[in-house]
């Protein structure tokens, strides 16, 4: 029978080291299988006869509790394995998650080809995520040194720039995820996004960003509808605003949070988003959604109230509604390109780049629609205005 050697190279072990080290043991009387990096895991140098075995890698559709295998022939030299999914004489046919078996079908070939969409999808992705930082990031300094000071007192600007905060959260979350993605599938050694409690702890963070993103625009439509039903910009409410826009996110963050800790018991909670646990931040977005389409629609019937009996003249309303609506629109349409997919079963390479794709550009490029919108709001509506007092009539 052969020796089968269970050797674990924990993630936080640079690969590089690993293989200098083993290669200090080398018994020169023995042709050993060189160390090498398949693109996926770091396998030391082996003696031969030998079969060698680690965790499979916390991998979306991977079951990181089995093991991938290698073997060292008699004369010194990796075999070749006859498995359906090889990766460079690396056997993760036993990985695959049964839900998966696609992955089985394609083999080899597959692989490569979807980690180079992914590749190309990781550096699509910073390029717009650096963008769009970039993006509010100028925005804040225009409020803080371009724009009048009076302008950072109004209150629907203080709500933009929570949401300004809320969505480079997220951005700077995702670009950590990013290039830990990239440097993967590039055979090169990112280690500390791959330790199971930072990669969870930034996956509940993401979550968290996301539900709070949308707390912000349902404010931002709150303090519209307020103004439509009053004909005044106000600026009181503003703690509660602050609380709900950044506390509420935490209840179903967490709540979802200690599910998978209990529950599931995964590296890096691989594959969350097929459990049915997801849809305990997923139902809050939902909610969200719902929120801005019924805020958007009393604030709409509230304006055209007071046009109607003359109360006011046509204002800035019907800007601030419609500019929320593109962000709404944009904001629905990312959701529905990362959720649609998780769901619904792609069996086509083709459909699964353009997939890749769109939800790339449109969570990477986030931060450039919202800087665009809001600051065309904010800046149309009140740079050439003139403070009067707390209470500005519309």
């Amino acid at each position: 029978m052969e020796n089968l050697t269970h050797i674990l190279i924990h993630d936080t072990v640079d690969c590089t080291s690993v293989m200098s080290a083993e290669s200090n043991h080398k018994d020169a009387s023995q042709y050993f299988c060189d160390s090498v990096h398949d693109g996926l895991l770091c396998w030391p140098a082996t003696p031969p006869g030998r079969k060698i075995a680690q965790p499979c890698p916390p991998l979306q559709g991977f079951n990181d509790k089995m093991f991938v295998f290698r073997k060292c022939s008699l004369v010194g030299l990796w075999d070749d394995f006859n498995n359906s999914l090889v990766v460079e004489k690396t056997n993760y046919e036993s990985c695959i998650l049964p839900e998966k078996p696609i992955l089985q079908e394609y083999g080899k070939d597959y692989i490569n080809d979807l980690q180079n969409v992914i590749r190309k999808s990781s550096i699509l992705g910073i390029s717009f995520i650096l963008l769009s930082v970039i993006a509010l990031c100028i925005s804040f300094w225009l409020y803080k040194c371009k724009l009048p000071k009076y302008i950072n007192a109004i209150l629907r600007v203080k709500i933009h720039k929570h949401l300004f905060a809320a969505v480079i959260l997220e951005l700077i979350i995702k670009l950590i995820f990013q290039i830990s993605i990239f440097l993967t599938i590039s055979r090169s050694f990112l280690v500390t996004v791959q330790k199971p409690v930072v990669c969870e702890i930034l996956t509940a963070f993401h979550q968290y960003a996301d539900i709070s993103i949308l707390m912000w625009i349902v404010i931002d439509l709150h303090f519209i509808y307020m103004t439509a039903k009053s004909g005044f910009l106000c600026i009181s409410g503003y703690k509660a605003y602050v609380i709900a826009g950044w506390g509420l996110p935490v209840l179903p963050t967490l709540l979802w949070a200690i599910t998978l800790i209990l529950n599931h018991k995964v590296t890096c909670w691989n594959g969350h988003m097929h459990l049915a646990s997801i849809w305990i931040v997923h139902v809050p977005k939902i909610l969200c959604f719902v929120s801005i389409l019924v805020l958007i629609s009393l604030s709409s019937w509230r304006h055209h109230q007071r046009v109607s009996k003359r109360l006011i003249q046509e204002s800035k309303i019907i800007n601030n509604l419609t500019t929320t609506g593109i962000l709404l629109s944009l904001m629905l349409l990312t959701f529905l390109v990362v959720i649609i997919p998780t769901y619904l079963r792609l069996n086509n390479l083709k459909s699964k780049t353009i997939v890749q794709y769109l939800a790339t550009i449109f969570t990477s490029s986030k931060g450039i629609f919202v800087a665009i919108l809001c600051n065309y709001s904010n800046i149309k509506d009140f740079v050439k205005s003139e403070p009067a007092n707390n209470d500005i009539e519309i």
